[in-house]
């Protein structure tokens, strides 16, 4: 969100060097993303329905 805003704002270099910037930082988020413990806050409710419907399936019960 930074580099963009910067970028926006056009400060400190050219728009293009800024947007440049901008769009490495996006990419390499997105490359860092799956392996990240930010993954897990989106996984959590997937992970959770998953075990429940497998669990419910075997009948046991807590």
């Amino acid at each position: 969100v930074l580099t963009g805003v910067i970028a926006v704002s056009h400060l400190w270099a050219p728009y293009e060097t800024l947007l440049a910037i901008h769009i490495l930082s996006v990419c390499l988020f997105l490359i860092w993303f799956p392996f990240g413990k930010l993954m897990h806050a989106f996984l959590v409710f997937l992970t959770r329905s998953e075990t429940g419907i497998f669990y419910s399936r075997r009948g046991v019960e807590i």
